[in-house]
């Protein structure tokens, strides 16, 4: 699809739009303990055991009153298991994280989902969208690492194409097997959690 070259002079910069638009999303989670950092952007929260962080992306392709677009991710990250990476003679890798992907592997049905935030008459519903699916998909999902027995049933119908091997249950019955076999240097936990698988 072409478009024009230049953008309406009246037109509010897409980059400023992006970044207006990931506050009020924000916002809108502060109350559930995340904290927003502008930088990224991302909002983090931490439980006893995890890292939750919803991060934000704009498009490359970016107009100013044309086209601005909004992705987000999902992640968990855990400092137990960076620790244990760290501590392993041959990682495939070494930081925490435990599982995570782009906001539409979490719904097998999605095969990419954006919001849409140039045209300023529906950038609120978009935002509004943006809060609904995060409440009804992201906190969902990091739910389950909270309580993780509760909701282990649940979590064997709400896989996703990338989160399909970081179930709650198996990641803690693997972190508990590795600490109490230290010499034990390959595991799954090495580089396979979290990682993307395309169909």
């Amino acid at each position: 699809m072409s478009r024009s070259s230049t953008s309406p002079p009246s037109a509010m910069s897409s980059r400023l739009v992006y970044l207006q638009s990931c506050s009020q999303i924000a916002a809108a989670f502060a109350a559930d303990g995340f904290k927003y950092a502008k930088s990224g952007p991302h909002l983090t929260k931490h439980s006893s055991r995890f890292l939750f962080r919803i991060a934000f992306q704009s498009s490359q392709d970016h107009m100013a009153g044309a086209h601005s677009v909004l992705l987000m991710h999902a992640n968990v990250w855990s400092h137990t298991l960076r620790a244990w990476r760290v501590a392993q003679t041959r990682a495939h890798r070494q930081d925490g994280h435990v599982a995570g992907g782009m906001a539409h592997l979490l719904d097998r049905k999605l095969s990419r989902i954006e919001w849409k935030l140039a045209d300023p008459a529906n950038r609120n519903q978009s935002v509004r969208d943006a809060v609904r699916f995060i409440r009804s998909r992201m906190l969902v999902y990091f739910a389950q690492f909270e309580d993780p027995e509760s909701s282990r049933q649940k979590a064997m119908h709400f896989r996703g194409k990338c989160f399909r091997y970081c179930l709650v249950g198996r990641i803690r019955r693997l972190l508990w097997r590795q600490s109490r076999r230290p010499s034990h240097r390959h595991s799954v936990l090495d580089g396979t959690a979290g990682r993307s698988r395309r169909r």
